[in-house]
């Protein structure tokens, strides 16, 4: 979901000013350095019988350290502690409140800073054009 990406892209800005936010990961190391990647793990699906569908979108946000080797633990401890206490709830452009987040967690690897959460969506069932909704039967026919 583009826009739940683009809340979290806010949210972070807003939480970090002049943070680099980016959907994509390079090929290139030193282009990441100082780099929120705010990457879709999984969707998960359920629908409920009132017609309604639960959507459940995965996130990971990747923050590669710009600090030297020395410094970088301290920079991402805080940079972990403001994204945990700063993600929820996900704001719009215009700074209003959408999404709250679930299963927030995070974790360090290699230096490389990982915070997962979900954001839950419910979505109304669209009706299908094909079918009215009303199946007549003919009792009425004959061999």
């Amino acid at each position: 979901m583009l826009e739940v990406a683009e809340m979290i892209a806010t949210t972070i800005k807003q939480i970090i000013p002049n943070a680099k936010v980016s959907d994509e990961f390079h090929d290139d190391a030193s282009d990441m350095v100082g780099t929120f990647v705010v990457n879709q793990t999984n969707i998960e699906s359920t629908y409920k019988p009132s017609s309604e569908q639960m959507i459940a979108f995965l996130f990971d946000v990747v923050y590669f350290p710009k600090s030297e080797t020395g410094k970088r633990k301290r920079e991402l401890r805080q940079t972990e502690e403001a994204l945990i206490s700063g993600i929820d709830p996900l704001i719009n452009a215009d700074g209003s409140p959408a999404f709250h987040v679930s299963r927030l967690e995070s974790n360090t690897i290699d230096d490389i800073l990982h915070v997962t959460f979900t954001v839950r969506a419910r979505m109304a069932k669209f009706d299908d054009p094909y079918f009215s909704g009303e199946v007549s039967t003919n009792t009425n026919m004959k061999n």
